[in-house]
């Protein structure tokens, strides 16, 4: 079961970044938006928009790790249906 637990914190520490890079796109793009509201499009606005693409490409990169941590995951938590306890007694199906 430790291989269970260890790929399942992994997954939720990913999901933890996801959340921090996603309340920061939000907080950078609530800034842009008063900016432009405001009519100070100045370098300020520019170096945002250029931050919000970097913290997007971030979030991309990561999801992508999340779903091949879980696609990985569930493909190595297969079983034979002729066993009782498969995960516990059949050495062919342990994680």
């Amino acid at each position: 079961m430790a291989k269970i637990d260890e790929v399942k914190e992994f997954i939720t520490t990913l999901r933890v970044y996801l959340n921090f890079i996603l309340v920061i796109v939000l907080s950078i793009g609530t800034g842009l938006v008063k900016l432009y509201l405001s009519g100070t499009v100045g370098i300020l606005f520019y170096v945002g928009a250029v931050i919000i693409f970097i913290f997007m490409f971030g979030f991309i990169k990561i999801n992508k790790k999340l779903h091949q941590e879980i696609k990985g995951f569930i493909d190595g938590f297969s079983y034979n249906s002729n066993c009782i306890s498969c995960i516990s007694v059949c050495s062919d199906h342990r994680l």
